[in-house]
């Protein structure tokens, strides 16, 4: 993979070429009661970069990253239905452009980065289980994992924010520090009837910074939503037709360290969607599909961890879109 990037007026990463390439060898053994995978990778990325000083002097820096990385991984079929996985690896990420060289507002989130120079490659050592249960009205799939993750690369909130002609802008560092992620996701899938689908599924996350022996900032928060689908009967004209409605509900992020961040984490919130999706059947069998999807439908007021426009304002409110496509 070849990378460049060419600029004009105030930039936000300077100048640079990229070269990222890698190689990997994967082994597989396929039993009827169980399976078995390995893999190993190396990769390698140059990088320079070509910076405009303002004496008119262009400044280069060249960068190398390389790594070995691998992974192992079994399935066991424990009954029919019932499937056991599991899988333990490694991997690394080399700090990107933005990272490392970051340097001005970025307009996107409208923030004041900056990166750092001296950022080395985050090495990450993975577990994770999973069970996944298949029936005829039932199917659910748990997954629990557990991620060391040396030198993990974050955006630090630095105080105070950074003043501009632009106005005041909320700053951040990218930092590195030891992280240990641990969770749990679940979904589950209820068939009530032929027609009509129960869908739960949830996601918890705890991650912590262990050079700080505190828990790590802008981490996203525990979640859980609910799902019901009504499928109509396929007729000459209409045919996969799905009525559906879901309830989401994002709890308020409490495992934040103290005195962190600019603003404490917002209420938790419930969000009501509704979906409905049908394809029409035309002439010479051209198909009319027709989807309206509204989010956000009892308009609720509210704002997102994840989101660092919740320093400025609310997120959208009820959102309605139609949806045409045309097969022909």
């Amino acid at each position: 993979m070849r990378q460049a990037n060419i600029y004009q007026g105030r930039p936000l990463i300077p100048n640079f070429r990229s070269y990222l390439g890698g190689i990997f060898w994967i082994e597989r053994w396929v039993k009827t009661k169980y399976e078995v995978e390995w893999g190993l990778r190396y990769d390698y990325k140059w990088m320079k970069t070509f910076e405009r000083l303002r004496s008119g002097a262009v400044q280069s820096t060249e960068l190398i990253f390389n790594n070995f990385s691998g992974t192992i991984g079994s399935l066991f079929r424990l009954s029919k239905n019932l499937e056991w996985k599991t899988n333990i690896a490694t991997a690394w990420r080399p700090p990107n452009i933005n990272e490392l060289f970051s340097n001005g507002v970025h307009h996107g989130s409208a923030s004041y980065e900056l990166g750092d120079e001296n950022l080395t490659s985050e090495t990450a050592y993975n577990v994770n289980m999973s069970f996944n249960y298949t029936a005829n009205r039932l199917a659910f799939d748990v997954v629990l994992y557990y991620n060391y993750i040396k030198n993990f690369i974050y955006l630090k909130p630095q105080f105070p924010e950074v003043l501009t002609i632009r106005g005041a802008f909320p700053s951040f560092q990218y930092t590195q520090t030891d992280a240990i992620f641990r969770g749990i996701d679940a979904k589950t899938i209820l068939k009530i009837s032929p027609q009509l689908t129960l869908t739960t599924k949830g996601s918890f996350l705890w991650a912590y910074n262990q050079r700080a022996d505190d828990f790590l900032v802008l981490i996203p928060a525990n979640r859980i939503e609910n799902e019901i689908a009504y499928t109509f009967k396929d007729n000459k004209i209409f045919k996969n037709r799905i009525l559906a409605a879901s309830l989401q509900n994002v709890f308020r992020q409490n495992r934040v360290p103290a005195n962190s961040d600019y603003a404490l984490p917002p209420a938790g919130y419930y969000l009501v969607n509704i979906d409905f999706n049908t394809d029409i059947n035309l002439k010479n069998n051209k198909i009319l599909g027709l989807g309206l999807h509204v989010n956000n439908l009892l308009n609720i007021v509210y704002r997102d961890y994840m989101n660092r426009f919740r320093y400025f304002s609310d997120e959208i409110g009820r959102n309605i879109l139609l949806k045409i496509k045309f097969t022909f």
